[in-house]
């Protein structure tokens, strides 16, 4: 095996894809040692030699593959070439880290495997773990770097066909206590400020009704005054 052996991950394959046509499609960028179908949707592609491997990821990346727009990328991980040992990857998809910002997926088809939901989901987020059937048959989890990709997703993707069948996306994510007592404190403040702005607005009308009465008062006795100052008048003029 040369030392600068490379492999590249080739993903969305399409239906019925064979050795033969990934070979075809990487004709032209330089000696491949090997080719290996994993699934239907995915496989690896050995390069004897690096620069021929990164040629093909600049150049091919995103290209059509019998009508599907596929991925092409260098496999993530260490290579150990220098005792002359074939190298030893983990693949695009890296090593698998737990969030909180998880998805339920159901009513999956039982042909898709985590790779290929991993692939659909981070379309519209990036996804840091993925399982399928593993707890229970058409079911799967999808946990995504951040809360807003898990929520794009949800939004974007419910009810997605995949292999014919409707995917049901429920969300799983549970705010932490501290972040629950913060909403649970904004509304209380909301509360108080309401209660605040009722109290000011009675005390208003309070205001407004004494010097309402204050008014009628006042009223009341200059017709009083007025009343008397015409009766002392026309006691003056009988006199």
């Amino acid at each position: 095996m040369p030392h600068d052996y490379a492999r590249l991950f080739v993903g969305n394959l399409p239906h019925r894809c064979t050795v033969a046509d990934i070979e075809d499609f990487f004709r032209g960028y330089g000696k491949i040692s090997a080719v290996t179908l994993k699934t239907t949707k995915y496989a690896f592609v050995d390069f004897c030699h690096y620069e021929d491997a990164d040629r093909a990821v600049k150049e091919l990346d995103g290209k059509k593959l019998n009508g599907n727009r596929i991925p092409v990328e260098h496999g993530k991980g260490i290579r150990s070439s220098e005792q002359g040992k074939r190298a030893v990857w983990t693949t695009k998809y890296g090593i698998p880290s737990r969030t909180k910002y998880r998805l339920k997926v159901e009513n999956l088809s039982s042909s898709i495997a985590w790779q290929d939901l991993k692939d659909i989901m981070r379309t519209r987020g990036e996804v840091t773990y993925a399982e399928a059937h593993k707890e229970k048959l058409r079911e799967g989890l999808v946990e995504f770097t951040t809360k807003e990709d898990m929520n794009r997703a949800l939004h974007r993707l419910q009810n997605h066909k995949i292999n014919g069948r409707r995917i049901k996306l429920t969300s799983q994510y549970q705010p932490s206590s501290r972040s629950r007592s913060k909403q649970v404190e904004r509304s209380r403040s909301r509360s108080k400020d309401i209660g605040r702005s009722r109290s000011r607005s009675k005390d208003v009308e309070r205001s407004r009704s004494r010097s309402k009465d204050v008014e009628r008062s006042r009223s009341r006795s200059k017709d009083v005054e007025r009343s008397r100052s015409r009766s002392r008048s026309g006691s003056r003029n009988l006199d």
